[in-house]
């Protein structure tokens, strides 16, 4: 299903999406690792982001036993493109279906090179996956109301 980001500076990028897509807003980072796919999936430095994975295929040895975390920390997966099939001896599930399991929303088909070019430059950038048809306002009305609630979240936990 052809899926949208908009991000926070009024660009939008068109993929594919894994599973259903609501609305996921997020704080999208970047990661730069060649192997490790399955630590970053659960991994709580990204917990409630978006990583955009910087190596073309993601998925390529599938799901293994190797996390000691098993539950998944960020809100969305962006790559190019997804292994179909693992190859990993070791191998318990294929990439896809493990996400769609998780209920990760999860896109691939970006240009996931200039999407962290944007990122690094910018140092935070806040999107909205969908598969909704917003306006380009629309989305970044909504992204803006989901900054708000991410700072007043970081302000209540500071009183705390």
């Amino acid at each position: 299903m052809k899926t949208r980001i908009i991000l926070e500076n009024g660009m939008e990028l068109e993929g594919t999406s894994v599973g259903e897509i609501n609305d996921t807003f997020c704080e999208l980072v970047f990661d730069t690792s060649m192997a490790g796919y399955e630590e970053v999936l659960t991994n709580a430095k990204y917990k409630n982001r978006g990583v955009v994975m910087t190596y073309p295929t993601i998925g390529n040895y599938g799901i293994t036993d190797d996390c000691k975390n098993s539950n998944v920390e960020l809100n969305c997966l962006i790559v190019n493109e997804f292994a179909r099939e693992g190859s990993n001896f070791r191998k318990k599930q294929d990439i896809i279906p493990y996400l769609k399991e998780k209920k990760v929303a999860a896109v691939y088909g970006v240009d996931t090179r200039m999407l962290t070019k944007i990122i690094r430059d910018n140092k935070k950038v806040y999107g909205l996956i969908t598969n909704n048809e917003y306006s380009i306002k629309e989305g970044l009305e909504k992204i803006d109301e989901y900054r708000m609630e991410v700072i007043l979240q970081k302000c209540l936990e500071t009183v705390k």
